[in-house]
């Protein structure tokens, strides 16, 4: 496979990612519908997503890992110092690094909103059973 080829595959699969990561942040955004069945379906969502958003993370590290390679070989034979080389790095793979980091808050994201809807659908059961209850 040729480099211009790898870019290529490379460039597809940011797309995808960034793709998949917008598509989920818009559907986090979106309130919350707080019946039973609203509250249901987003934890339905929500578990779907939480193995995916951990795919996006390590493919997103796969790409910025590999953007930093490149990069660095570039540096192989220069007479630079490492501290000014690796300002080169993180400075040329920007996007990649920008693409990693909000994979991983999606992840940590779709974990803490399961959390929540979790814990929504017990104070609702809680209060149903109360309802039932004489005071």
């Amino acid at each position: 496979m040729t480099d211009q080829e790898k870019i290529k595959i490379i460039n597809a699969k940011k797309l995808k990612l960034a793709e998949e990561i917008s598509f989920l942040y818009k559907n986090l955004d979106e309130p919350l519908d707080r019946t039973a069945e609203g509250l249901l379906d987003r934890i339905d969502f929500l578990c779907q997503w939480l193995s995916r958003s951990a795919q996006i993370v390590a493919e997103a590290e796969v790409i910025y890992d590999w953007k930093k390679g490149e990069i660095a070989e570039c540096h192989i034979n220069t007479e630079q110092s490492w501290n000014i080389v690796k300002q080169q790095i993180e400075a040329g793979a920007g996007e990649e690094k920008r693409l990693y980091l909000l994979a991983e808050r999606l992840n940590a994201t779709v974990t803490h909103s399961l959390d929540a809807v979790r814990s929504l659908v017990s104070y609702e059961k809680e209060e149903r059973k109360n309802q039932g209850r004489p005071r």
